[in-house]
């Protein structure tokens, strides 16, 4: 996808692209997380694609008490090819917290085969998602170079704590042979391949189906922006120095309904004055909550769940052009039963309208009367120190349910000694068959994905909180 935009579309359009653009039909579960089949030794994998985490991890029979249903999971003992490396590690996500082994082992995704991929066989889990036996890998598209940066941080602190046990002469062999793991790692990490690498994308794209309960797709080879017609895309350049699929964000408001135009009735949601950083379904809480005051003024005036018209869109600004998301992409129904907060401890934090919309639903169908009085709004909450970190929005399914969005790496660094790293990210508005368009809008116009939205109907249970959100709520 480096390529002058001349010649990629010449090699593209005269079919001599070294790859054909693939596209991998993604599995809706409940409107909440979206899985694809991958397979590894041979065996089919259902498996969320992540891009706010690195790595591939595949939980295993190894780990059948924690990991899900048995039937499911990935047998190394059935794999020929199946080969255990040295290392072990931890990844930490906001569902909860996974113990892995270092393997390698045949994957296959579609017409696209690496013999020896590297990846993280969980043996160890600490997450009740698992338990709904809806997914049993997690495929990180995140920039492939993050995730030895990220090594190289765990290293140091590895190293610094065992420093300290050892002047208290407190360290036992265990500690010690576990940071010397980590200490070695990033070195390890540098050895291996991503599968980004591996397969030689220069492009992906990600599209969710607008309608609820549709499917989303991943386009593995696709086209690159270059190739398309000028007026489809936008594209913006990833923030420098940023270990995710991010972008400067300006101006971030709740705009106009559909049924009110007047300039007045703009709320600003921050970004004015300082730029903050958009990662491609988390809010700070300073937006959660002028979300949530808005949602409910609305309701007290009789809103009705049926008829989001009056509702204003999300509008904000990448790479100089204007986005919006209508209120279809952030209200919905979350389907929850009234207890089913109290399952979910690792979800609560960042949607605590499982708990608000659990005590205030008797209480709507008191004065509402019979009918749908389940919608609310679809954000999240991540808290963190706003004087020491950028503000950061992540641009998650609802983004992606408006916005066909192609991400492209730089192969060939001579900085990363050949690694992909992540270049630029384009967004164009997709039609209801997933497939991007051209532009309607004028110069200086908000890039609208006005259409026919359904309200999403999601599945509380089936949520998956990514790794980006854990890591950065600690």
């Amino acid at each position: 996808c480096y390529l002058g935009s001349h010649l990629a579309a010449a090699l593209y359009f005269r079919g001599e692209s070294s790859s054909t653009p693939y596209r991998q039909n993604l599995r809706n579960i409940g409107d909440a997380s979206y899985v694809g089949t991958v397979y590894v030794g041979g065996q089919p994998v259902q498996t969320i694609m992540d891009t706010g985490s690195f790595d591939l991890l595949i939980f295993s029979k190894r780990c059948v008490m924690q990991c899900g249903k048995a039937r499911l999971l990935y047998d190394d003992k059935a794999s020929s090819s199946y080969r255990q490396g040295e290392a072990f590690t931890q990844h930490n996500f906001g569902s909860g917290s996974t113990m892995s082994l270092e393997a390698y082992d045949s994957l296959r995704i579609g017409p696209l085969v690496d013999p020896n991929q590297v990846f993280w066989e969980v043996y160890d889990a600490d997450m009740p998602i698992l338990y709904s036996g809806t997914f049993q890998g997690i495929l990180g598209l995140g920039p492939p170079e993050s995730s030895i940066t990220l090594a190289k941080r765990d290293a140091t602190e590895a190293k610094s704590e065992l420093k300290d046990r050892v002047a208290a002469g407190t360290v036992t062999e265990s500690q010690r042979e576990a940071a010397k793991n980590y200490i070695s790692l990033p070195s390890k990490l540098k050895e291996t391949k991503s599968i980004v690498a591996m397969l030689k994308v220069q492009c992906f794209s990600i599209c969710l189906g607008k309608a609820s309960g549709s499917p989303g797709v991943v386009v593995w080879h696709d086209y690159p922006p270059e190739a398309r017609p000028k007026d489809m895309f936008t594209t913006v350049q990833v923030a420098p120095e940023s270990l995710y699929w991010s972008a400067e964000l300006r101006g971030v408001d709740l705009g106009h309904s559909a049924s009110q135009h007047q300039a007045s009735s703009r709320i600003d949601l921050g970004c004015k004055d300082k730029s903050c950083l958009a990662v491609l379904d988390l809010m700070p809480r300073f937006a959660y909550e002028e979300v949530q005051t808005i949602f409910s003024d609305w309701r007290r005036n009789g809103g009705d769940c049926n008829d989001l018209s009056d509702l204003p869109n999300i509008e904000f600004s990448m790479g100089g052009t204007l986005f919006s998301l209508s209120p279809e992409s952030y209200v919905g129904n979350l389907k929850v039963d009234g207890d089913a907060y109290k399952t979910l401890p690792n979800l609560t934090p960042f949607m605590p309208q499982l708990v608000e919309q659990s005590m205030r639903r008797e209480q709507e169908a008191e004065i509402l009367g019979e009918g749908d009085h389940t919608c609310t709004p679809l954000v999240m909450v991540m808290d963190m120190d706003l004087e020491s970190e950028q503000r950061i929005w992540i641009l998650g399914m609802p983004f992606f349910r408006q916005y066909y969005t192609t991400f492209s790496y730089q192969h060939g660094n001579a900085s990363t000694h050949g690694r992909p790293v992540a270049r630029s990210m384009s967004f164009a508005r997709s039609d209801e068959h997933c497939r991007p368009t051209t532009k309607s809008n004028s110069t200086g116009e908000a890039v609208s994905a006005a259409g026919s939205l359904y309200r999403m109907q999601v599945d509380a249970s089936k949520i998956h909180i990514p790794q980006l959100h854990k890591r950065h709520t600690n």
